[in-house]
């Protein structure tokens, strides 16, 4: 079966099973307050969708919610504060600023390749209200 004759409740079905979290987005945040919150705003936030807590996000591991989350947050972060890749990479998960640029990459590739990634994309662009 195709994954775009999937209905949304055998998707969430599927999702529970596999042990991914559900989560419904609200709080919307505009730009502006995304450069006032600063990077702590985008860790709180993106922790909050992703039912992680900063500390887990800031966690040294490869374990992938918590990877798509990291790189998520290093993404908006990139896109949408005036700092370097170096503080952005500090700041979420003690990495340098080569890997915010992989980050920054490799969602955009998955915006682009992967239907599932691209829905819970738009979801957290809806969120964020941004673009």
């Amino acid at each position: 079966m195709n994954y775009d004759e999937l209905t949304k409740e055998q998707i969430d079905e599927w999702c529970i099973e596999n042990g991914y979290r559900l989560v419904e987005l609200s709080d919307k945040l505009d730009k502006e307050e995304i450069i006032e919150e600063g990077i702590d705003g985008i860790l709180k936030r993106i922790s909050k969708h992703s039912m992680l807590s900063v500390d887990e996000i800031n966690q040294n591991t490869r374990k992938r919610g918590i990877v798509e989350a990291r790189q998520i947050a290093q993404h908006i972060a990139h896109r949408h504060i005036q700092t370097s890749l170096a503080t952005i990479g500090y700041k979420i998960g003690r990495k340098d600023h080569a890997t915010v640029l992989h980050s920054t990459k490799t969602v955009v590739n998955l915006i682009d390749t992967d239907s599932f990634y691209r829905r819970k994309w738009d979801k957290i662009i809806k969120m964020y209200d941004l673009d």
